[in-house]
C-alpha cells in the first residue's frame, strides 16, 4: 500500500517567522502533535522544517524562554526525515524504527508538501489488517466445525 492512501493531506503548517507562542495555539486549535514549517517556492507549499509539541517543551517552555519573543525557524528541526508521497508503507515503517521518529511529512517528486503520515496512521492500519487475519483464522476454524466427520 502507498503512503498516498494512507497519509492525511491536511497538513497543519506554520511559518518559520511566526511566533512559538502562535505556533502552541495552532497546535491546541488543530489537535495535532507537529506543525510542519514551510516556505512558499514558486507558488508551492516546500516543507524546510518540523516543530513538535516536545520541541515546543523542551527547548522553549522548560528553559522559561518567552514564547511570544522566540521564532519558530529558532526551535524548529530543519534536519528533518520526508518520505515521498508514493512510498510504501513499509518505507515509512523502517524510517520511523531506524530514526526514532514519530511523524514524516511527505512529498512529491518536485519536493513540495503533500501530506503527512503519523504513528498513529500506521498503527490504525496494520491493526485492521491483523483483525482481517483474525476473522479468517474464525472462519477457517467455523468450517472446520461445520464439515468435521462424525467418527463413532
Amino acid at each position: 500500500m502507498q503512503l498516498s492512501e494512507l497519509c492525511n493531506d491536511n497538513v497543519v503548517t506554520v511559518s518559520g517567522d511566526d511566533t512559538v507562542f502562535y505556533a502552541c495555539k495552532l497546535l491546541r486549535n488543530e489537535h495535532v502533535g507537529c506543525l510542519i514549517v514551510t516556505d512558499l517556492y514558486e507558488g508551492n507549499s516546500q516543507p524546510i522544517g518540523i516543530i513538535t509539541d516536545r520541541d515546543m517543551v523542551v527547548k522553549v517552555i522548560a528553559p522559561n524562554v518567552k514564547i511570544n519573543e522566540v521564532l519558530v525557524k529558532d526551535v524548529m528541526t530543519s534536519k528533518f526525515i520526508t518520505a515521498n508521497i508514493n512510498d510504501d508503507i513499509h518505507i515509512a515503517l523502517d524510517l520511523m524504527r531506524k530514526h526514532g521518529i514519530r511523524r514524516i511529512p511527505l512529498i512529491n517528486d518536485a519536493g513540495h508538501l503533500e501530506g503527512i503520515v503519523t504513528i498513529d496512521d500506521l498503527f490504525t492500519h496494520l491493526s485492521n489488517e491483523l483483525n482481517k487475519l483474525t476473522r479468517a483464522i474464525y472462519m477457517e476454524q467455523s468450517r472446520e466445525k461445520i464439515i468435521r466427520p462424525k467418527i463413532s
